[in-house]
């Protein structure tokens, strides 16, 4: 059981990272500001873990 949830966790994880990579390669190739691209970034991260990587700067 554990084993399972452990597979599916990083299916699940495999496909945020997957959907990120692709969310920047066409930001990049559409010519979006950095600023833009790290908007669109930070919708894939929790709002909890958000605001901890906006105090370490």
């Amino acid at each position: 059981m554990a084993v399972e949830k452990i597979f599916r966790q990083s299916q699940a994880e495999g496909v945020l990272l997957m959907r990120m990579v692709v969310k920047g390669i066409l930001s990049v190739q559409s010519g979006d500001n950095p600023r833009i691209v790290e908007q669109k970034f930070n919708t894939f991260i929790a709002p909890k873990l958000r605001q901890l990587t906006e105090e370490e700067g």
